[in-house]
């Protein structure tokens, strides 16, 4: 395990980080699948799937494919933070949107500004490719509070907030009779 003191370091993402980003994905996307579950009930949960494999594959699937679009935090060498970038242009060639994607830092060095110093080296990364707007999706809910902040201090200001309902199918057949 790296040492406090130790520099962090933001480079390019290269396809052999992919099982340490995934790893802090899953770590880091703990809180999040415990307040889904919480909120929504063990029976819509289950909908969901089997998360933690969900999210391990789409980390380590992006890395490998595209690492030319993200970024990667080490300290000592070793790889403690990672962040994606996507840059649409399909809606609108003229005005590309440059998207922050899936972003974590491991447990363990939270609190260091790993996630703004990536996130800026995300959103430099989009500007220089063409992207004229920016933007980041996140969750309203408690387990999503920490990413608000950093997507804050990264100096996201205007937001578009939306609903997702759901209910279980066994709650629908008795509502409809």
């Amino acid at each position: 395990m790296p040492n406090a003191q130790d520099e962090i370091l933001i480079r390019d993402a290269r396809p052999a980080d992919a099982d340490a980003a995934a790893k802090i994905a899953v770590m880091a996307w703990a809180p999040i699948r415990e307040a889904f579950r919480v909120r929504l009930g063990d029976e819509i949960a289950r909908g969901f799937g089997d998360m933690e494999k969900s999210k391990y594959e789409q980390v380590h699937g992006f890395l490998t494919r595209t690492p030319q679009d993200a970024v990667v935090a080490t300290v000592g060498g070793q790889v403690v933070g990672f962040a994606t970038t996507h840059l649409h242009t399909a809606r609108n060639p003229d005005c590309p949107v440059g998207e922050l994607g899936n972003n974590a830092v491991h447990p363990d060095f939270g609190g260091r500004g790993i996630g703004a110093k990536m996130g800026h080296a995300c959103l430099e990364k989009l500007v220089a490719r063409g992207a004229k707007v920016l933007k980041v999706f996140t969750g309203l809910d408690e387990g999503h509070a920490p990413a608000r902040k950093l997507y804050e201090k990264l100096g996201f200001d205007k937001r578009l907030e939306h609903v997702e309902y759901y209910m279980s199918a066994e709650r629908y057949a008795r509502a409809k009779d």
